[in-house]
């Protein structure tokens, strides 16, 4: 009789638990408040591995949350957004070159909450079905079952898994090896240099860039307002692109932060024609005291304009006040001796993005 019970309780536990397991696999494809994921990709390494299990819901997101956008009941992204403007959002795998194309903020359904390693939910579950085996162990030693019924129970298992896979994974094609060896090329990766300008490395195979043929830019979404780019192979896999620094002073004073490049380059054996979304990583001044001096860099693509006042005094009291305006070119720094003076404070002050940025520091003592 306490067999049975077990067996009873164990039955409506484990039958309560399909059920919750089943609605969170579901999720997606009803759009409930919540649902779990599967990590199919390497797009997101290291912050999500192949095999983590990821728990969404529902939810307002900002930069640099990881969210879920779909394009359809079983084609899912888990990406991290960089960018929202407007209606739009951009989204990067933390291990991907560049950023996806902006998709409409309707297609982000989910946000990530929860990440259950691959190798601690999998062992749950081993042993779950173990104690539950266990426990049972004389009930199930006793029931014999007919082929039919353990046939049936692996066609069913199959048709559960394959269907779980298909509704919390992305749809994944793997690349077929061809026959016949041809010439490939593909981006590996942007990176913005101070020196306004953009690095772009490609992955090759059975070729390599000669030169290049055109470059446009423009900022994403105003093709009509582009401008023309200076673009040049600079090794077998790398192409440096000049971006002029009126069109990203431009950029920086409407506060936009991606932009187009369209690019025609001329391979062994063919023609590329690319577009390519970068980002562009603004970042406020680096305002810091080093040893008695006032130190300000300017870590981004294009000149900017500061102002900067000092308080200066040798005793306690009423210090002397003077301004200063100076032009920190791109990837440059200015620095100010202030070590004469026994008290010393500074206030920087800048447009960043359009909004008024003010920097108060003491750099003496």
């Amino acid at each position: 009789m306490a067999a049975l019970t077990l067996v009873k309780h164990t039955s409506i536990l484990g039958a309560v638990v399909l059920v919750i397991i089943i609605v969170l696999f579901l999720g997606r494809a009803v759009g409930f408040p919540a649902a779990v994921m599967i990590v199919s990709g390497r797009s997101m390494e290291p912050a999500l591995k192949v095999g983590d299990l990821v728990l969404c819901v529902r939810s307002s997101f900002k930069v640099d949350d990881i969210v879920v956008w779909c394009v359809g009941p079983t084609y899912c992204v888990i990406h991290r957004v960089i960018e929202v403007t407007g209606n739009s959002v951009v989204t990067k795998g933390d291990n991907n070159p560049a950023p996806d194309p902006p998709i409409p903020k309707s297609f982000v359904k989910y946000k990530a909450v929860l990440v259950v390693p691959r190798y601690l939910w999998v062992s749950v579950v081993l042993a779950v079905f173990a104690a539950y085996a266990y426990a049972n162990r004389r009930y199930l030693l006793k029931r014999k079952l007919l082929p039919g019924e353990v046939l049936s129970l692996v066609l069913i298992t199959f048709i559960v898994f394959n269907a779980a896979i298909a509704l919390l994974a992305p749809t994944y094609y793997p690349a077929r090896k061809a026959g016949i060896s041809v010439p490939q090329i593909g981006l590996a990766r942007i990176r913005v240099l101070n020196n306004a300008s953009v690095l772009l490395s490609y992955r090759v195979h059975g070729t390599y860039l000669i030169n290049t043929t055109s470059c446009r830019a423009w900022i994403r979404g105003e093709l009509n307002n582009s401008v023309d780019c200076t673009a040049k192979v600079v090794g077998p896999s790398e192409i440096l692109v000049s971006i002029p620094v009126k069109f990203l002073e431009q950029m920086f004073r409407a506060g936009e932060r991606s932009l187009v490049l369209r690019l025609s380059m001329q391979i062994l054996f063919g023609k590329v024609l690319g577009r390519y979304y970068v980002y562009v990583p603004w970042r406020e001044l680096n305002v810091s005291a080093v040893n008695g001096a006032l130190v300000v860099r300017n870590p981004n693509p294009v000149p900017l304009v500061v102002n900067i006042t000092f308080y200066l005094a040798n005793k306690p009291g009423i210090a002397n006040v003077t301004t200063k305006t100076v032009i920190i070119s791109a990837g440059g720094e200015v620095e100010f001796n202030l070590s004469k003076y026994k008290y010393a404070r500074a206030n920087v002050e800048y447009l960043f993005l359009g909004k008024k940025v003010t920097r108060h520091i003491r750099v003496r003592p």
